[in-house]
């Protein structure tokens, strides 16, 4: 009997754009989608996506999506590649 490992995993998909103020003028740049784990509020959003970008980078979200998906793995696979947290 083959055995599987599954987990539901929730992730918060951020859309952003950066901004630039030049000459009195407001330059938008849309960047690539962004995915953090978990269910993120929107002012969490901006404290990870604050964290990735390079420091004094002004940014505004645009949208914020939220999915969950169930993952499925192979025993046998799963062992292969995790790495042993704690042996007993």
């Amino acid at each position: 009997m083959k055995q599987t490992i599954s987990r539901t995993i929730t992730t918060t998909d951020l859309k952003y754009s950066t901004f630039n103020v030049v000459g009195g003028e407001v330059e938008v740049s849309p960047k690539q989608e962004v995915s953090l784990f978990g269910k993120q509020t929107l002012e969490q959003s901006k404290k990870q996506l604050k964290k990735m970008l390079a420091e004094g980078v002004d940014f505004t979200i645009v949208d914020i999506e939220y999915n969950v998906n169930t993952y499925e793995m192979d025993l046998n696979e799963f062992i292969n590649y995790a790495t042993i947290k704690e042996e007993k």
